[in-house]
């Protein structure tokens, strides 16, 4: 199986941020960001408490209001400056919290947040992450906003030695896994053109 190549391929998902220049594509309309941004503001309440999985240099933060109360998550400090200063500039509070590593459990309580928010995120977590870090969200929100990379046309277990998988760019399918871990989507928009999936889901 395709997973298990990339397991051999020692992916040390800190070290891969800790040495990436930029979160993000270096073409800009790969980015789909104003999609990204209208999408997620018009998911969220006025005076929500957010948290940010991932939010890199903070290409999303536009999407908040600077009533909101946002946390931000990341795995990697490289970006801490930038994302500051975005911050800043957009008069948002933000509270950045760095681990520099994978935990199995988030260090937050049940429902402490109204909503989570993942952009192009979770397309970067293997395939042995994926599902707890899903469940994880939905404990500690009572709502998850996610966008990713996806491509229904090919197989979840694929091995395709023509790939550049050095961007480790992971095909999860997120139906299966919220069907089997008793998590409701309540939105689903597959934009093939991008292979972009714009979805929310909650705990039961």
């Amino acid at each position: 199986m395709w997973w298990k190549w990339r397991k051999k391929a020692i992916y040390d998902i800190v070290e891969y941020w800790n040495q990436r220049d930029n979160p993000n594509s270096k073409i800009p309309d790969e980015r789909n960001t104003k999609i990204h941004i209208d999408f997620v503001n018009s998911n969220i309440g006025t005076d929500d408490k957010i948290l940010d999985f991932g939010p890199g240099v903070g290409r999303i933060l536009p999407a908040y209001n600077e009533h909101n109360k946002i946390t931000g998550y990341d795995i990697s400090s490289k970006y801490k400056k930038r994302l500051l200063e975005t911050a800043e500039k957009q008069k948002i509070n933000l509270d950045l919290i760095v681990e520099d590593k994978v935990l199995t459990k988030f260090t937050f309580e049940d429902n402490q947040f109204t909503t989570a928010v993942s952009i192009s995120v979770l397309l970067h977590q293997p395939p042995e992450h994926i599902t707890n870090i899903m469940c994880e969200l939905a404990r500690i929100s009572e709502k998850v906003i996610i966008v990713s990379w996806h491509d229904p046309k090919i197989s979840y277990d694929y091995d395709d030695e023509e790939r550049d998988k050095t961007k480790f760019c992971f095909n999860h399918n997120y139906k299966e896994i919220c069907a089997e871990n008793n998590l409701i989507i309540n939105s689903w928009d597959y934009k093939s053109e991008g292979k972009q999936v714009y979805f929310i889901y909650e705990k039961k």
